[in-house]
């Protein structure tokens, strides 16, 4: 599994997605960034689409 998580979401508080995270369990990757807010997949879904398949096949690392 591969999410992302925007840190200065305006609508969803970063620790609570990481608290949501936790307990998705231990191999959950995360792609913690500021350069999306909550409209990611509206903003440049490809892009996010792409990168989260890629941290699920192990071809890509999580991004920084």
């Amino acid at each position: 599994m591969a999410a992302v998580v925007s840190f200065d979401d305006v609508y969803v508080d970063q620790e609570f997605s990481s608290w949501t995270a936790a307990h998705m369990g231990p191999d959950l990757k995360l792609w913690i960034s500021n350069e999306f807010q909550h409209s990611a997949i509206r903003d440049d879904g490809a892009r996010v689409f792409e990168t989260l398949l890629k941290m699920t096949r192990g071809e890509s690392d999580i991004p920084s």
